[in-house]
């Protein structure tokens, strides 16, 4: 397997699980925003019109052999009736509601221990507090995947701004612009028909 070191991270958010609080219609296919290098940020199928953007599924992405291109290993959870990890290779290119990536710093550890970690973690909020971003909102991918990274950084292994849980608003939010950019084609560079921006 392909080590991360020096490599980008990769963040996928999904139109029905979250939102970033500015609203305007899309269309009814929800997009994928991805972080390159191992945070994925996705968007699900929507059956109607909303007033709403920013809402995103979010995922752990680590690139394949061939980068972004080929298949990629999302490191995700969905609502499948309950909360359960989910980590098959996808093609992005191949996914009709792909957005983009937002680039995160690299996360200094092997692709094994990457994927072991993500494997390990409970799917579910078990004792994790909400934020104040997700009041009455309940648990999500959003905060599942920004948990696990905040643990990679309290382990020294990558600089994201979330050395505690406290800082996972500000994260939330600034990740959730950075789709919306990438969402309406605003911001980043496509490399290779993919839409990237830094975090």
């Amino acid at each position: 397997m392909e080590n991360l070191m020096n490599t980008r991270t990769i963040v996928s958010t999904t139109k029905k699980a979250q939102h970033c609080g500015r609203t305007v219609p899309h269309t009814s296919v929800t997009r994928k925003l991805i972080i390159v290098g191992a945070l994925c940020v996705s968007q699900t199928l929507k059956q109607h019109w909303t007033d709403e953007r920013g809402k995103f599924h979010w995922a752990i992405i680590a690139p394949g052999r061939d980068g972004l291109v080929g298949d990629v290993y999302p490191f995700q959870i969905k609502l499948d009736p309950t909360w359960q990890f989910s980590g098959r290779a996808v093609r992005l290119l191949s996914s009709g509601n792909f957005v983009g990536c937002v680039r995160l710093p690299a996360i200094y550890t092997s692709m094994e221990t990457l994927s072991t970690r993500f494997k390990a973690a409970s799917p579910t909020q078990d004792d994790t507090i909400l934020p104040y971003t997700h009041t009455g909102q309940g648990w999500s991918c959003a905060l599942w995947v920004m948990r696990e990274l905040a643990k990679f950084e309290a382990d020294g292994l990558v600089n994201l701004g979330l050395p505690t849980w406290s800082n996972a608003p500000t994260f939330y939010v600034r990740v959730c612009g950075r789709g919306v950019e990438l969402q309406e084609q605003t911001g980043g560079t496509v490399v290779n028909g993919i839409r990237i921006i830094d975090l």
